[in-house]
């Protein structure tokens, strides 16, 4: 079973499952082979959740998972800044991307569960 790469996560807990951060993200992933890997870890699926904006670091592995055959899940919300400026790019990855998804959070539970991912509990 895999385990979601999330970021932003503020809305809900989650077990067991691993929280990234933007600047290490930038500076130490690579993507191959369909998933993200930081360090020894990978993942096949990046979850965001409760964020206004992303770096365009951030974007850019978004775009290389999803190019890779990854997921990227957006729970809540979709950023609607890149790098503090005003931006659809993130709302365009759901467009032109079968495996970017948007879900509501109370569905991540189901949902990521589905995928063969760790579930996520909103209680």
């Amino acid at each position: 079973m895999e385990v979601a790469m999330p970021m932003f996560d503020m809305a809900f807990k989650c077990e067991p499952l691993d929280y990234g951060e933007e600047a290490i993200m930038a500076e130490h992933c690579r993507v191959a082979d369909g998933k993200l890997y930081v360090g020894e870890a990978s993942y096949n699926t990046f979850l965001v959740s409760g964020a206004i904006t992303v770096r365009e670091s951030t974007l850019n592995i978004m775009r290389e998972m999803l190019d890779a055959g990854a997921r990227v899940v957006f729970a809540g919300n979709v950023p609607e800044y890149v790098g503090g400026v005003k931006s659809n790019a993130c709302r365009e990855l759901l467009d032109a991307y079968e495996n970017a998804i948007y879900m509501e959070i109370g569905e991540l539970g189901e949902k990521m569960a589905a995928f063969g991912t760790n579930p996520i509990s909103s209680d």
